[in-house]
């Protein structure tokens, strides 16, 4: 559900765009969390994963904190499950070489 002006354009052009109608996909606001007053600004951002694919799909449009990139990732499951643990991982990042 959208919160501000920034995620309702958001939601705009998705609609108005090719973006496939897939009931399966989850979606996410991208916040800007600064840690020294720790506080999330809402920025032009959104994540998109697929559960059936395992990809992730990241668009941040943020000048003002100095990331404007596209992403398309595939997500890996984790190994440990439980509260509080994340359930996949993605990366731009090799992880092999971890």
């Amino acid at each position: 559900m959208a919160k501000n002006d920034i995620q309702m354009d958001i939601i705009r052009e998705l609609a108005n765009g090719d973006f496939p109608a897939d009931e399966s996909l989850l979606f996410s606001w991208i916040a800007h969390y600064d840690p020294q007053t720790k506080v999330n600004t809402a920025v032009k951002g959104y994540l998109v994963y697929s559960p059936e694919s395992h990809e992730i799909y990241v668009d941040i449009d943020s000048s003002e904190f100095g990331t404007c990139e596209q992403w398309e990732l595939k997500a890996h499951p984790c190994k440990a499950v439980g509260t509080g643990i994340p359930a996949v991982v993605a990366s731009t990042a090799d992880l092999a070489c971890w």
